[in-house]
């Protein structure tokens, strides 16, 4: 099985396809043609799977540095919710928890540059008024 797709020559011969790479009856091609799709739905499933579970991973990270609520915090709703259960990101996705994490330090950012911007205003006000 191959992730590129067939380029060979193929020529009607007999009761099968002949290509380079030797000769297969049409029901032997039939079979290939099968495993390589059962193959290639196998690698959909496993990416579905590895994008969910990175997806999921991200969305905890962003969450908890939020600050979003954890399962295991309201037992009423979540009995058996405990630390491993992590927070309730909603209906979010990494790219839209990602972009409230950046919007956040950004403000975060920006409210820095001004206390220190007040700082300085005070502490040279303070020494200026200094004898």
């Amino acid at each position: 099985m191959s992730d590129t797709p067939r380029t060979d020559v193929e020529t009607c011969h007999g009761n099968g396809i002949r290509n380079f790479s030797g000769v297969f009856t049409p029901a032997e091609f039939s079979k290939e043609l099968e495993r390589e799709l059962t193959a290639a739905n196998q690698r959909i499933a496993h990416l579905q799977k590895s994008c969910a579970a990175q997806n999921e991973e991200i969305c905890q990270i962003a969450g908890k540095v939020l600050g979003y609520p954890w399962f295991k915090d309201d037992p009423k709703n979540f009995p058996d919710a405990d630390e491993s259960c992590g927070v309730c990101v909603g209906e979010h996705v990494a790219e839209t928890i990602v972009e409230e994490l950046a919007r956040k330090y950004r403000e975060a950012k920006e409210m820095i540059e001004r206390l220190e911007n007040q700082l300085i205003r005070f502490a040279k006000e303070i020494a200026e008024s200094k004898p």
